[in-house]
């Protein structure tokens, strides 16, 4: 695969598993060093957070019942939807970003990544 998406990340495969970005692989890989693969769910179904909205995330780890989004960039949508999580999701939410774009990183989280964790209300 050659796609680029409009941030300009290339879309990649590994492991059986289709990745929108090489981060997001390789983040999958540094998932793989922490869980048994078969505790790792890539690409896990959409979660409805409130009737008019359901947020896609990149990964679902079964035994601590956690969501996680890997993100390149930080966009009006993935704001929109972490203050909805905030208020209605249905578990713990890790945002993995390579830089910390993000004001709320709590810990590093892998080589060149941070953290934030949201747990819901």
């Amino acid at each position: 695969m050659n796609h680029r998406n409009k941030f300009g990340a290339k879309k990649c495969e590994y492991d059986g598993h289709k990745f929108d970005s090489q981060g997001e692989r390789d983040y999958y890989k540094h998932l793989l060093t922490k869980y048994a693969k078969e505790d790792i769910v890539a690409h896990p179904p959409k979660v409805s957070l409130i009737p008019t909205m359901s947020w896609k995330l990149d990964f679902y780890i079964t035994s601590e019942d956690r969501y996680i989004d890997f993100k390149g960039m930080e966009t009006k949508d993935f704001k929109e939807k972490l203050k909805v999580w905030k208020a209605f999701g249905p578990t713990v939410l890790t945002v993995a970003v390579t830089t910390p774009i993000i004001k709320y990183h709590e810990e590093d989280y892998g080589p060149g990544l941070y953290c934030w964790k949201a747990i819901s209300g």
